[in-house]
């Protein structure tokens, strides 16, 4: 009796049907719930693949950052600081939302940002500091010698040159979120005089 081998188009055909019929249970396994060990080497296998990934230094996606509390929030919680005390120590407050209260002694703007020197008006007493506010974005809208209230981020100092003596003069720095119209008053800066809130935490 002759005996016949199998083709080649016939070996194919069982290879392409063996390997589909092991894709499609390892789909199945892989959709069923609970533990079985397909799913544990496709595990196994991204555990490696981003081992060997962060090994070549390829960057992950970066994190998405959470997103920024409203402005009004940030108003809400914003706390009416003594102008002296935040000259005192500006540190105390970096990176806190605050608020200040004063007349703007000079306005500049830049591409960006509008830079004011606010003479901030003391709580419940006739005193003033000068801060410097950077307000972000910029607003043309900020006038010289009106009254206004800002709220911001304390952020360290700033130096600025002298007008007659040449000599640097440091004022706190506040970075600007949001500025009001604040009414005139009786205060040694010419606007009333802000209430009092609770020192930081």
């Amino acid at each position: 009796m002759s005996r016949r081998g199998l083709s080649l188009p016939s070996v194919f055909s069982v290879i392409v049907v063996v390997l589909g019929t092991w894709l499609l249970a390892c789909v199945i396994a892989i959709q069923v719930p609970g533990e079985n060990q397909v799913k544990a080497v496709w595990r196994r296998w991204q555990a490696e693949r981003a081992s060997a990934v962060a090994a070549r230094g390829v960057s992950q996606p970066p994190l998405v950052p959470l997103p920024a509390p409203p402005e009004a929030q940030r108003r809400a919680g914003a706390q009416m600081v003594d102008p002296q005390q935040l000259a005192a120590d500006p540190n105390l407050f970096l990176d806190q939302d605050i608020s200040v209260q004063g007349k703007a002694l000079n306005v500049k703007q830049y591409a960006e940002y509008t830079w004011l020197e606010l003479l901030a008006q003391g709580l419940d007493r006739d005193e003033t500091e000068s801060i410097a506010v950077e307000v972000r974005p910029k607003n043309v809208q900020l006038l010289l010698k009106q009254c206004y209230r800002v709220y911001g981020v304390g952020a360290g100092t700033q130096d600025l040159p002298g007008s007659l003596s040449g000599e640097q003069t440091t004022m706190p720095r506040l970075i600007a979120y949001a500025v009001d119209a604040a009414p005139v008053g009786t205060g040694a800066s010419g606007c009333a005089v802000p209430e009092a809130s609770s020192p930081p935490a």
